[in-house]
């Protein structure tokens, strides 16, 4: 298969007939078995729709009515294509033949092909993103109940895992993206995939995975687990020194990825922020889109964060970790729930006032550009800031800037503010000296 980061498809059909040996059989099971590959809708192959040379599947068969454990008539044979669709076994004294006593037979089949298996498990290790056709796994168990008067079975693969574009333009289309990196943290990264079942188990391993980008940087690609939530899970991109980062939970649409979906996020890149102008999840499965920005990290002043200078709502949200920081910004509603998502822009029948929302200007509408912050009763300073600032007692704070001190750290699934014990709004300070 050619190196130069394309996949396979997520249907990929096999004809298979059949092939035996040459001691007596009876006359209605005596075919040879060889394997016809057709390639369809090679959307990740746009380069090239046909195999290429050594292009290796594993096969396994029993009988229909037996289960796979202990009942492997075939085990892991390898077949391989010289480019074009014909793919013959590898080694000719391991041909799969059907069951000589003619009963039907049952096939599951993967690519991309590993020896040594064992128990019919799948070791699946997405660290190494080097070579992205090397982990993109998929697998067939539609060939069931088969008899050798079958000359044709189709064998429909399927993706297992999900794939991860970005197509990163420059605001300046001629500005150089040569040597742009590009990563997602917290993720699984290694599992077992069962052969028997076709189910994937949860990882057994967790870490950052860096993606595959091209040369000049304007594209890069990665072959991911599912997973059902984006909790704790960054995008990362670096270009020279600066880093923009996107917190996964922060998206509306896209709340998890699914295996056989392919994810294309278009990514502008500008001087102040990175620019998600659109966010589609196509083929392999077709899924909504979504518009999402991702804010540049800054390196801190060392004099930020204080009461004279204090930081701004994106200078806050790259210092997590900091404590007994000061933050300014305008009110722009609250939480009613547990997470940004549950953003309120309005003042009308607060129904929480243990928290309030603060953004860069006051009229904004968007959970994803808003910042949680948390109002307490734990201490006299933490309940004289709740009293005079939540929109419940106050809904005339609605709009107004404000600075206030507090600990910045994970809240409402983003970046927050918590433990606030001092603020300052309309010129006085809480609680007063």
């Amino acid at each position: 298969m050619k190196r130069n980061h394309l996949f396979l498809s997520s249907i990929i059909a096999f004809m298979l007939t059949s092939c035996f040996q040459d001691y007596p059989t009876p006359e209605h099971v005596k075919q040879y078995i060889t394997v016809n590959a057709a390639i369809h809708a090679m959307q990740t192959r746009a380069f090239n729709t046909v195999w290429e040379k050594n292009d290796a599947i594993g096969i396994y068969m029993k009988k229909s009515n037996d289960k796979w454990s202990g009942a492997i008539q075939a085990n892991n044979v390898k077949y391989i294509t010289d480019g074009t669709s014909i793919f013959r076994v590898a080694d000719t004294k391991k041909a799969i033949n059907f069951p000589i006593d003619g009963s039907n037979a049952s096939f599951v089949a993967y690519y991309p092909y590993k020896a040594a298996l064992s128990d019919m498990k799948y070791p699946v290790d997405i660290t190494d993103q080097s070579n992205l056709p090397d982990i993109d796994l998929l697998y067939s168990d539609n060939a069931e109940a088969v008899n050798s008067e079958q000359l044709n079975i189709n064998l429909a693969f399927v993706h297992q895992l999900t794939k991860v574009i970005l197509n990163i333009i420059p605001e300046d289309p001629l500005h150089d993206l040569s040597g742009l990196s590009a990563k997602i943290t917290g993720v699984g990264t290694k599992a077992t995939f069962s052969l028997d079942n076709g189910q994937l188990s949860s990882p057994t391993s967790t870490g950052n995975i860096s993606f595959n980008v091209s040369a000049d940087g304007r594209t890069a690609e990665a072959i991911l687990l599912p997973m059902t939530s984006m909790k704790n899970k960054e995008l990362i991109i670096s270009i020279a020194s600066n880093t923009f980062a996107f917190p996964l939970d922060k998206a509306i649409n896209i709340t998890s990825f699914e295996k056989s979906t392919q994810y294309t996020y278009n990514i502008t890149l500008t001087k102040e922020a990175l620019s998600v102008s659109q966010a589609i999840i196509s083929d392999w499965i077709a899924a909504p889109s979504e518009n999402i920005v991702i804010g540049k990290i800054s390196t801190p002043e060392t004099t930020g964060g204080t009461i004279d200078n204090p930081f701004t709502i994106k200078e806050a949200l790259a210092n997590q970790g900091k404590t007994d920081v000061w933050i300014k910004g305008f009110i722009v509603g609250y939480y009613s729930g547990s997470s940004y998502k549950s953003f309120v822009n309005n003042a009308n029948s607060v129904t929480k006032a243990s928290n309030i929302a603060l953004a860069a200007t006051p009229h904004e509408t968007d959970s994803s550009r808003t910042f949680p912050v948390q109002l307490t009763t734990s201490t006299k300073a933490t309940t004289a800031v709740k009293e005079r600032l939540n929109l419940q007692v106050h809904p005339e704070n609605l709009g107004k800037e404000i600075r206030i001190r507090g600990n910045l750290e994970p809240y409402f699934s983003t970046i927050g503010l918590k433990r606030t014990d001092m603020a300052i709004i309309n010129g006085d300070t809480i609680p007063r000296k």
